[in-house]
């Protein structure tokens, strides 16, 4: 919309709309919270927020930031307790799944929950400007795309889509086990390469 406000771009692990998996990982998540009886029509009380719900859609982002080998290598099949109780926390993993879902829930409204992701699955790079290709065609400045290896949520293909389509793009991988979370947890790698393209571009 603006083609003069930058001089280069470096967009990391995304792609120009969301997919049918994003929007759909959204969507569970969403009816979580809207599931849960303290919602209340999304009008609940000041300090009274869904929190099973909100917590609940959290644990089911929370997996889709991570893969399969990242849980695998950091929980494994460890127990957290010995109990076999069918409905109590058995295992290291569910755990950590309430634990993140407890600190969303001191931080974050759910409402705000469902608009952000509802924003997310709605945007769209090419909405009301013509056919992506040639959007995309238009963005004439420079662009370092990058990509997980092992993200599951936005796949390396979207990225590579984005570098076909871009006329000053280049691509680089961030190899790493991590899934989406890379980009935050693979910081000195994400970093070097994020220098060398603005070094190289002024």
């Amino acid at each position: 919309m603006y083609p003069g406000r930058g001089r280069s771009i470096v967009p990391i692990a995304v792609g120009a709309r969301h997919s049918a998996w994003a929007i759909g990982l959204n969507e569970v998540a969403r009816r979580a919270i809207t599931s849960d009886p303290a919602w209340e029509g999304g009008a609940y009380p000041l300090g009274a927020q869904p929190e099973v719900g909100l917590g609940l859609a959290r644990a089911i982002a929370m997996l889709s930031y991570r893969s399969f080998d990242s849980l695998e290598a950091k929980f494994g099949r460890e127990r957290a307790n010995a109990s076999r109780d069918l409905l109590g926390v058995s295992f290291e993993i569910e755990s950590y799944l309430a634990y993140q879902g407890v600190k969303l829930v001191q931080r974050f409204d759910a409402n705000t929950y469902l608009y952000i992701t509802r924003a997310m699955d709605d945007f769209d790079l090419a909405e009301g400007r013509g056919r992506l290709d040639e959007v995309l065609g238009r963005i004439a400045m420079p662009a370092l795309i990058m990509g997980i290896s092992s993200d599951v949520l936005y796949p390396e293909r979207e990225q590579l889509g984005l570098v076909e389509r871009l006329p000053e793009a280049r691509y680089v991988r961030i190899n790493s086990p991590h899934g989406h979370d890379a980009f935050l947890i693979e910081f000195p790698q994400v970093a070097v390469h994020v220098r060398r393209f603005l070094e190289a571009v002024g």
